[in-house]
């Protein structure tokens, strides 16, 4: 049996980071087309997921980065929602034993911003 090499157990570490990089820069200037290409690869390689599965994850990632970006009006909420669909996605795709909810709940996307200057 070959090891695996990708996924969220073992993945590319500089690639996550690049295509995250990315991602926050196109977040910031609401450039949708450039994030969801990021988010693509981003999750391509942090989490191994077959091609449909890839897509879709990037998809719901892209959609609660949208509903969490307009100011004043974000929705946290949906911003959740999405990514607790995100983690189901991931958790079933890859036998991973974690509380989609909880996961979701855990994403706040307002400190990820200010963590980053």
């Amino acid at each position: 049996m070959r090891a695996r090499t990708h996924g969220p157990r073992s993945f590319a570490a500089v690639a996550v980071g690049q295509r995250e990089t990315d991602a926050w820069v196109a977040h910031y200037r609401h450039e949708w087309a450039t994030f969801l290409r990021a988010s693509v690869a981003m999750v391509a390689a942090g989490v191994g997921m077959n091609g449909p599965d890839t897509l879709r994850g990037a998809w719901l990632v892209l959609r609660a980065n949208q509903a969490w970006a307009p100011f004043p009006d974000k929705d946290p909420q949906r911003a959740r929602d999405l990514m607790r669909r995100f983690y189901a996605l991931v958790a079933g795709a890859a036998g991973l034993d974690l509380d989609p909810t909880q996961a979701s709940a855990l994403v706040d996307l307002d400190a990820v911003g200010r963590s980053r200057g």
